[in-house]
């Protein structure tokens, strides 16, 4: 493109309506997402998951700022993939549709946690676009449990037995952030039980990791590049 042409581009983008840029905008990762989607149900396994797939399926979504990266994304797949037992998933978005959809395909169960019934309107439309079943959603505001506040599960109908655990919720200016996992979810976790806490990189949540490993006795890890995660395995 030559330089007449850039600058002909160039006004012409200053001259539309912002509320049609974000219209174009919102049409574009709706369609970003269908043709990401359709894709993704297509994989056999986490190794057909490419980077560029989830690059799309991350734009697609909506909320880069808040959504999980490409290299956890990668991690939770190979975890439900690889293991057996149901899953807690604490906080919804991309992940419970990306991670449910492999639930479906190896027999296993997922319980989200959510506090904001608007994203789980969201996810759970999105799970039933695309025939999602494994998912079962609790949506109840957060509880205050003293010294921390927590979502509120209902415990006595939920499995004793979680063998996987992803942890992104909830919200960092929650008072005690995501520690109340830990206390409130405890007696449902199940011998080598892989937890896996995303935003490791952030002191509040580093933090956090190393106090569930000093409570279960055992030790942590925190991997990645960028934005990293930890994993904690259930002694």
């Amino acid at each position: 493109m030559n330089k007449k042409d850039s600058l002909l581009v160039a006004t012409i983008k200053r001259l539309i309506p912002v509320t049609v840029k974000k219209s174009l905008r919102r049409q574009h990762r709706r369609y970003t997402f269908a043709r990401a989607m359709k894709r993704y149900m297509t994989t056999r396994g986490v190794e057909d998951v490419t980077n560029d797939l989830l690059g799309e399926l991350i734009y697609g979504w909506g909320n880069e700022g808040w959504s999980a990266k490409e290299e956890y994304i990668k991690e939770i797949l190979r975890h439900a993939y690889d293991g057996t037992g149901p899953i807690l998933e604490c906080g919804s978005g991309l992940s419970t549709i990306l991670c449910g959809r492999v639930a479906d395909k190896v027999g296993r169960e997922i319980w989200t946690l959510e506090h904001m019934p608007f994203y789980a309107d969201l996810v759970n439309r999105t799970l039933k676009r695309y025939r999602i079943k494994a998912v079962r959603f609790h949506v109840k505001d957060l509880k205050d449990y003293g010294s921390f506040s927590w979502y509120d599960p209902p415990l006595e109908k939920m499995p004793r037995d979680f063998s996987m655990v992803v942890c992104d919720g909830p919200p960092g200016e929650t008072p005690g952030g995501r520690y109340g996992f830990l206390p409130v979810m405890k007696e449902h976790l199940e011998s080598g039980c892989v937890i896996l806490l995303d935003d490791a990189n952030r002191s509040s949540e580093a933090e956090i990791l190393s106090l569930w490993a000093e409570q279960m006795g055992t030790k942590q890890r925190i991997i990645g590049q960028g934005k990293q995660h930890g994993i904690v395995v259930v002694p």
